[in-house]
């Protein structure tokens, strides 16, 4: 029978090849098109699943950033003085067996959806560590999760956790420097707070279970969550010191100590000029304070008096002094000394003839 069945298939293979041989052809192509096109979709996919998982090894350590999400969790996350901004879905998603460490200090935390969570644990296990961090939302789980929840160094959380009582277990650990505020029923497998009176535990209207009972908390009114403050990131200028500062800085300090020298003396400098520059006017301004002598006119008028002929030759112009002297070419003449009368014998003219008389009274 065995042996029948394989000579049956012998037989239906060599059929297959012996009567329809360009069938068979064609079938080859057609495999290797598939075959092609399966290997570039799987490359172009692997491609994809690379870079998102290199955008999340970079989203792993952040500090003085924007981070947006959703964010996915699959192994480490970290954020300080950040702010975490998400429009849609949950902030952090921890899935698909992993285990994931979040861990968040001082940073903002936005979440416009209204149907979203702050964490959303599904077939993974999450640890979520508050230090210094004000954080609001519920944190969800399926029934093949867990979580640890720690809250230190003065953290808030407000929030409903496990409100479905579905998780394997989530364990919350809280100092006496932290508070956590319900907003809806909890279901926690185990409780490790530092305040044993779980006075910074507050019900909000709400209750807690540890292992399935109800245990006291703080029925007042819940506080207020504080506003967070992001610290300033510290420039590197303030924190690295290049190796070369100190023979740039020694180059620049003495510069510096020049400055005030040079600015000195170019003001000196400047008030040294202005000083010579307003005697030199007001010497041409006002001329010299004393008129020159009589000795040195070149001489006089007849009389002794000073002869100032020599320099009536125009206005004087401005800021010239009393006098505009020119130099003379030849010495002036010297005046001749009076000369009494000659004497001359006084000669009467003689009338007129008769015949050089004028015609009076003839007609």
């Amino acid at each position: 029978m065995n042996d029948n069945q394989t000579k049956s298939e012998d037989e239906v293979v060599d059929k297959t090849t012996t009567d329809a041989p360009s069938s068979e052809s064609t079938t080859n192509t057609t495999t290797e098109e598939t075959d092609t096109f399966t290997s570039e979709f799987e490359e172009a996919l692997q491609a994809e699943v690379d870079a998102i998982t290199a955008s999340e090894d970079d989203l792993t350590t952040n500090a003085n950033t924007t981070v947006y999400g959703p964010i996915i969790v699959k192994d480490e996350f970290s954020a300080t003085n950040s702010t975490i901004i998400t429009d849609k879905g949950n902030t952090f998603t921890v899935s698909d067996g992993a285990t994931a460490n979040i861990s968040l200090n001082n940073n903002i935390i936005t979440n416009g959806d209204p149907m979203s969570v702050l964490l959303f644990v599904s077939n993974g296990t999450a640890t979520l560590n508050l230090i210094k961090q004000v954080a609001e939302g519920d944190i969800l789980l399926d029934n093949m999760s867990t979580l640890n929840l720690v809250l230190g160094e003065s953290s808030y959380y407000m929030g409903a956790i496990n409100s479905g009582d579905v998780s394997k277990s989530v364990s919350v650990s809280i100092d006496e420097t932290s508070q956590l505020i319900l907003a809806g029923d909890s279901y926690i497998s185990a409780l490790d707070n530092k305040d044993t009176t779980n006075m910074n535990i507050f019900s909000n209207g709400h209750k807690l279970f540890v292992n399935g009972e109800e245990v006291a908390i703080n029925g007042s009114e819940a506080p207020t969550l504080p506003e967070v403050v992001i610290e300033e990131k510290e420039t590197e200028e303030e924190t690295v010191e290049p190796a070369s500062e100190e023979t740039t800085g020694t180059e620049s300090s003495n510069t510096s100590n020049l400055v005030p020298f040079i600015v000195g003396g170019a003001a000196i400098l400047l008030i040294i000029v202005a000083i010579i520059a307003v005697a030199i006017h007001n010497k041409k301004k006002n001329g010299p304070t004393t008129p020159p002598s009589i000795d040195g006119m070149n001489g006089g008028t007849p009389d002794g008096r000073p002869d100032f002929s020599q320099f009536d030759d125009g206005p004087v112009e401005h800021g010239e002094g009393y006098y505009k002297e020119e130099p003379m070419t030849t010495p002036p003449p010297t005046p001749a000394a009076p000369q009494a009368p000659s004497q001359q014998t006084y000669r009467p003219t003689p009338p007129p003839s008769e015949s050089h008389r004028p015609l009076v009274g003839r007609m």
